[in-house]
């Protein structure tokens, strides 16, 4: 049997909860084997690529990428193209599968049930559905080896290009009882805490943090059950909200699905219309950030081809950037329809600017479709973000070096209430604001 399916996506660049420390493509951070099954196994990885965790898949141990963007998960065959490393062997019976990106990465193989297990934590399953490529494009290739061994996918099943029962590998460990929620919470971390950035399958080892119980201040209903899609109602600048595009968020006659934003754990890039692009990063030239001043050649090294700035080259004063925030509904109707409630994430410099070495620092935003925002990882790298896949809505809530944070960004807030934000170091008298929503 063969299933073909094509979507548009971004280029492919349990007992209780268990958290998984997730680790980086960039193999130059150091990270702990001094894991107990309840201590977080690290999840490699940093803002540049995107981060992985260990797996065991029939028998085999692989490193695979956290795509929150797709359903099936992602396994080499035996010769394979453009790829060394472990493989797998696959049923005789196994049915055949294409899978097909936008971008032009695409792979062929086949989708097959096996034993599953994520080592230092209890999770064990007999039967979780793969698909085993043995086939892939050359230009993306969608895993290589090294370090990318596979992908671990927990987008809703709707889009799963591989028909098994259970779905997908969340959907397997939640059904066998090793997690009470159908849940993934990440916590990623930006430069020089990477590390401790981690995975909590389950969302049930949640520890109070900066003023709150650890658990999402705020939830967001997605409006379609596919990736963990948003509603944008706004994108301000400096509290002041840009023209969208006329097709944003609009679906047309030619899209499968309905064009709502995303969250993606794996893209490099907050992605934003051209428009609004350009009035960002005109923004930023008028704040007089940088010292000395951008030059022209700077402005398009730095914000088009993505080059890092140097210090002590350039100086940046964080406090002089642009805020740039994201107006979301909290839930949308099947019709369409948004609700008046909604939520206002806002970010600092430092989450749009991030650190990538000890002096180096680049622009982590770019230019995307004009029919949808895509919230890559520079977006979540300072909040705790849950997907929750029974309900249907994603949590945000306080994230990593909240407890020293340098800016007092992200700032979450509610039809202008500000339910949190962090405590900017070095200030005796500001006091992190925090209101508990209900979970309901």
């Amino acid at each position: 049997m063969l299933i073909t399916l094509q979507y548009f996506l971004t280029v492919m660049q349990m007992v209780a909860a268990i958290k998984v420390r997730l680790h980086s493509s960039d193999t130059s951070g150091e990270s702990s084997n001094r894991l107990s099954k309840r201590s977080p196994v690290q999840l490699q990885g940093d803002i540049s690529s995107c981060y992985r965790m260990k797996f065991n898949i029939a028998g085999v141990d692989l490193d695979l990428k956290v795509d929150s963007r797709i359903s099936d998960s992602i396994v080499p065959l035996p010769n394979l193209n453009n790829y060394q490393g472990p493989t797998l062997s696959y049923p005789e019976h196994a049915d055949a599968v294409t899978l097909k990106y936008d971008g032009g990465a695409s792979a062929k193989g086949h989708g097959f049930l096996t034993t599953v297990s994520i080592p230092e934590t209890t999770i064990s399953i007999k039967s979780a559905p793969v698909v085993g490529i043995s086939e892939q494009s050359e230009n993306p290739v969608i895993i290589d080896g090294n370090p990318n061994q596979g992908v671990f996918s927990f987008a809703y099943p709707s889009i799963a290009m591989y028909h098994a029962k259970p779905p997908t590998i969340m959907d397997a460990i939640y059904e066998s009882g090793a997690v009470p929620n159908n849940e993934v919470a990440m916590e990623l971390c930006p430069y020089g805490l990477s590390e401790k950035s981690y995975i909590d399958i389950g969302n049930t080892e949640t520890d109070p943090k900066c003023d709150t119980d650890g658990q999402p201040v705020i939830w967001v209903q997605s409006p379609s059950r596919d990736r963990f899609t948003v509603n944008i109602k706004e994108i301000r600048i400096d509290n002041k909200a840009r023209r969208l595009p006329s097709e944003f968020q609009v679906k047309e006659s030619e899209d499968i699905w309905h064009p709502y934003s995303f969250i993606s754990t794996c893209s490099k890039y907050i992605s934003l219309p051209r428009k609004i692009v350009d009035k960002l990063i005109r923004a930023i030239g008028k704040s007089g950030a940088f010292k000395p001043k951008l030059t022209k050649d700077d402005i398009k090294k730095f914000f088009e081809k993505k080059q890092t700035i140097k210090v002590p080259d350039h100086i940046i004063d964080w406090k002089k950037l642009p805020k740039l925030s994201f107006v979301m509904y909290t839930e949308t109707s099947k019709t369409g329809k948004a609700s008046r409630s909604s939520v206002e994430i806002t970010l600092g410099g430092r989450d749009y600017i991030q650190q990538v070495g000890a002096e180096e620092y680049q622009f982590f935003v770019d230019v995307g479709r004009n029919k949808r925002v895509v919230l890559g990882t520079p977006f979540m790298l300072r909040m705790r973000v849950v997907f929750d896949r029974t309900n249907q809505r994603i949590g945000f809530g306080p994230g990593c070096g909240c407890e020293d944070s340098a800016d007092g960004y992200p700032i979450i807030s509610s039809n202008s209430q500000v339910l949190w934000s962090p405590r900017p170091k070095k200030s005796s008298f500001r006091q992190s604001s925090y209101r508990k929503l209900s979970k309901s």
